[in-house]
């Protein structure tokens, strides 16, 4: 890469750090992160507030007017298009890729996981837009080997860069993880909490955990997408043994990641979760399903517990393990910790990133 910073415009929903959307913690890593580039974002997608149904129609109408104002005068701009795989993207994503194109602006398609990137029951309609994008000559940002290849057979995808997502290391210098010998376990869930996180089998597990005689401390930190759907429901059940300390920034997410032993996610799907990288990096013994590219830093009984989605038996007994065998929490939590600094490293993402930049440079 060259010393020469270069314009490019970064498509995501808002830069405000409040907004606990993957998609945007991406976005504010790279822009934050990358001296060789000046970002110019423009803003698409539902911020924590956004509503849906009618509104979410009066919101795309008014992004695709503001979208081709914009373009008209940035003819031929580089875009980093992010772009979560859902029905909802599916929809709205390709008229603003139309419309780049249109301008002929260069495409790099970042891809954030989602329900149709592995789902065998994808509907036609879906699968044939999804296919009419990955069939552009755009590169395509994925974030794991795995996803790559399903790209490449599912949907005949040819210009496909592996770029797991990446953390911020500098508020773990010098930290170390004391074991936990005697202390009721403390579990952290930190992300939007809606419905496909797996959050009703959460309430299930844990009510369970609770009747049974095992002592912890649950946490949820994050945005509940409709208010008063979940959190009520966690207070009335488990009482004192729950916590909701709302959205966490800053040293503040940092201080919780510090006091809590595991990290709970028992998601329908995702891509590669900032939040499971980030409490791996702080040390937190993983408990995910095998979802998305999670596998990709999570081994199952190696550096954390693997569930299946969709069973609250499995997050039962994934805490009696941890909670009977304080030597494996620890081990796996210092695991979880090498493991985020071995293969995450700021720079190098930084690096492999601006090198996909310039292969665009270098066509005519």
């Amino acid at each position: 890469m060259t010393n020469n910073p270069k314009d490019i415009i970064i498509v995501c929903p808002t830069l405000d750090p409040n907004n606990i959307s993957g998609v945007s913690s991406v976005a504010r890593f790279i822009i934050s992160n990358n001296p060789f580039v000046t970002y110019t974002h423009f803003e698409l997608g539902k911020k924590n507030d956004g509503r849906g149904g009618i509104f979410r129609i009066f919101r795309v109408s008014n992004s695709l007017k503001k979208w081709i104002s914009f373009l008209r005068n940035r003819k031929g701009s580089i875009i980093h298009y992010n772009f979560p795989i859902t029905r909802k993207s599916a929809v709205r994503d390709p008229m603003f890729m139309i419309i780049a194109r249109y301008y002929s602006c260069k495409l790099v398609i970042h891809l954030h996981g989602g329900n149709y990137l592995k789902n065998d029951k994808t509907p036609f309609w879906v699968s044939w837009i999804l296919k009419g994008i990955f069939s552009m000559k755009s590169p395509i940002i994925v974030l794991s080997q795995n996803e790559k290849s399903v790209l490449e057979d599912r949907f005949g995808a040819k210009n496909v860069h592996s770029l797991p997502n990446c953390v911020d290391l500098n508020g773990t210098i010098g930290f170390e993880r004391k074991k936990n010998i005697d202390r009721p376990l403390t579990v952290l869930y930190i992300g939007r909490i809606v419905e496909t996180k797996g959050i009703n089998y959460i309430l299930d597990a844990f009510k369970t955990l609770k009747d049974i005689g095992i002592p912890f401390n649950l946490i949820f930190a994050g945005d509940e997408e409709k208010d008063g759907q979940f959190i009520n429901k966690f207070k009335d059940s488990l009482g004192n043994q729950f916590s909701y300390e709302g959205i966490v920034l800053g040293k503040d997410k940092e201080e919780l990641f510090k006091r809590s032993d595991v990290f709970l996610l028992p998601s329908f799907y995702e891509g590669l979760p900032l939040s499971l990288l980030e409490c791996m990096s702080f040390g937190l013994a993983p408990i995910v399903t095998n979802v998305g590219s999670i596998s990709l830093c999570v081994e199952n009984k190696g550096n954390g517990i693997i569930i299946n989605d969709h069973n609250s038996d499995d997050i039962i007994k994934a805490i009696e393990l941890l909670h009977n065998d304080r030597d494996k929490l620890y081990q796996f939590g210092n695991r979880s910790m090498g493991k985020i600094k071995l293969l995450f490293d700021p720079k190098v993402y930084i690096h492999n990133l601006n090198n996909i930049y310039n292969s665009l440079d270098t066509k005519k």
